[in-house]
């Protein structure tokens, strides 16, 4: 059983849609949806696959 959530790429777009707005900040964009505030899972929530 996988502690881990996976996220779908929709709930990762709103998450950078969020993060480039810069109207919040990492912490309550963070509590909104619900995922842990480190840079790493942040950074992975708007982490833009390569082509």
């Amino acid at each position: 059983m996988s502690l881990r959530k996976q996220r779908d790429g929709r709930f990762k777009a709103q998450v950078a849609l969020e993060a480039i707005k810069n109207e919040q900040t990492i912490s309550q964009i963070a509590s909104e949806y619900g995922v842990n505030p480190s840079s790493e899972r942040i950074a992975s929530a708007i982490e833009i696959p390569s082509s």
